[in-house]
């Protein structure tokens, strides 16, 4: 991603368009959480809109990978969706605070690119690579996986019985996602 291009561009839409930025949101919240490398470079997203407390104290939370490249080629595009460009500037215009930030020391300029990476997730039609059902027992620091699909290169699979239980290991996606859902004691 062309990170300078994108912020100067965002900054000069928010000085010069403010009436203009859209308040609609789809019913999805798609929150940056990491990346992969396997089996292609991805982006990792959860859905913070819909997150699931159950009774036991445990959390549920959907996450997805997007193709690197695709969000990316939608970043960069000559003619960018103005709903992604109308949402990232009332994010940033209204000092939004990207819950990645939270664990992870980010740059503005990286900043930038992930509130575009979270509405690109949020509203362009870019099929996930996998898609994952995370149940997390936060004061047990464990998780399993109650659905899981996979898209890759053409071929796909599901699975929908949940896992085992397992610890949360440290610099583990499941420890990343305990990070941003579970309270803070």
């Amino acid at each position: 991603m062309n990170l300078r291009s994108i912020t100067l561009a965002l900054l000069m839409f928010i000085a010069l368009r403010p009436e203009q930025i859209s308040a609609q949101h789809p019913d999805v919240d798609w929150k940056y959480f990491g990346s992969s490398t396997q089996p292609k470079p991805g982006y990792l997203f959860y859905n913070s809109s819909d997150l699931v407390r159950t009774a036991d104290g445990h959390i549920q939370v959907w996450t997805k990978a997007l193709p690197q490249k695709a969000v990316d080629r939608v970043a960069n595009a000559k003619k960018p969706l103005k709903q992604i460009l109308d949402r990232v500037a009332q994010k940033v215009a209204g000092g939004y605070s990207l819950p990645y930030s939270a664990y992870a020391k980010i740059t503005f300029d990286q900043y930038m690119a992930l509130v575009v990476c979270e509405e690109i997730a949020d509203v362009a039609d870019i099929q996930p690579t996998m898609r994952i059902l995370y149940e997390i027992d936060c004061p047990g620091r464990m998780f399993r996986e109650l659905s899981i699909f996979v898209n890759i290169g053409g071929r796909s699979g599901s699975k929908d019985q949940p896992s085992e239980w397992k610890h949360v290991a440290p610099e583990t996606n499941p420890a990343a996602i305990a990070k941003l859902v579970c309270p803070r004691t």
